[in-house]
Parts: structure tokens; C-alpha cells; sequence
């Protein structure tokens, strides 16, 4: 498991106010609440935690945590 998976499931869970419990690599953003505010506010976030951008055409609601993890590091790699 990345060393980050736990940063972006805290970041998750905050967000969408759910226990961090709830947040593994296989949960879909939308059966946690995600929803178009929630989803900008995870996008400033994760660009202020990681020092990459992602956008909401990355990002939505059938997404798995796992899809979000693989994004931030392949961003990294390009963006580092």
C-alpha cells in the first residue's frame, strides 16, 4: 500500500465527514456523500497536501479511493 493512502484517507474523511474506518482503496467517493462542493473542496486539498492539481474531469463521484491515490502519484511523477 502507498505511503500516502493514509494522508488522502484522512483528507476523504474529513471531507465527507465519515469515519476514516469507512475509507479504504475500494470505497467509491459516492457512496460516501461526495458531491460537487465536497469534490472542490477534496481537489484544494489534495493539491495543498500533494503539490498536485487534479480536476473535477479527474475526479467524481464513481471513483474509488484507490483511482484518486493512482492519480496523486502518477502527478507526481510528471508534476515532480
Amino acid at each position: 500500500m502507498s505511503p500516502d493512502f493514509p494522508a488522502v484517507r484522512d483528507l476523504v474523511a474529513e471531507i465527507l465527514a465519515v469515519p476514516a474506518d469507512r475509507v479504504d482503496l475500494d470505497t467509491v467517493l459516492g457512496t460516501l456523500g461526495l458531491d460537487s462542493l465536497a469534490l472542490v473542496e477534496l481537489l484544494l486539498a489534495i493539491e495543498s497536501t500533494f503539490a498536485v492539481r487534479l480536476t473535477d474531469e479527474d475526479i467524481d463521484q464513481d471513483h474509488q479511493v484507490g483511482d484518486v491515490l493512482a492519480m496523486i502519484t502518477a502527478r507526481r511523477g510528471v508534476e515532480g
